[in-house]
């Protein structure tokens, strides 16, 4: 069983998740890879609320396990923690204002500015030549500028 921090109020929605996706990986020992389909192996185990780097201001632990797995073939890393998760759980648990103001403030404009200007970079100004697909994304933002540039 998943014990709620005492310093957040994390929602019972969120909690209920967490105790389906902590069941699922108590019983499941491998997963098949979301990029080429090979044994997706136990890799690591993070804490829900850590972030990308550690800030002060940071949330504190939320004591919700997220299991990530490797690929034995292509060496992926991944989870299906947020698998199925609708636009309103996203908004709600990971990507909301909170998010934005106090751990990412980049996030919503100047990152995915500055990662379509090194697509672009990279690839020459081929526009016409080259078909992406936006992996994980997060808002769209990034896609949204290339396409502007022209790319597909």
């Amino acid at each position: 069983m998943i014990e709620q921090s005492a310093s957040v109020d994390w929602p019972a929605e969120l909690m209920m998740h967490a105790q389906q996706r902590l069941r699922h990986e108590q019983t499941v020992r491998r997963e098949a890879c979301k990029v080429c389909g090979a044994d997706a192996e136990l890799f690591d185990v993070l804490d829900f609320a850590r972030t990308c780097d550690v800030q002060p201001g940071a949330p504190p632990a939320s004591g919700i396990p997220v299991y990530y797995r490797r690929c034995t073939r292509c060496r992926f890393i991944g989870t299906n923690f947020f698998d199925g998760l609708t636009r309103r759980q996203w908004t709600s648990w990971v990507y909301n204002d909170a998010y934005y103001s106090s751990i990412d403030p980049a996030y919503r404009e100047i990152r995915p500015r500055a990662n379509a200007g090194v697509v672009d970079a990279m690839l020459n100004d081929h526009t016409s030549d080259w078909r992406g697909l936006d992996y994980g994304g997060g808002n769209g933002e990034t896609a949204r500028y290339l396409q502007a540039m022209g790319y597909d």
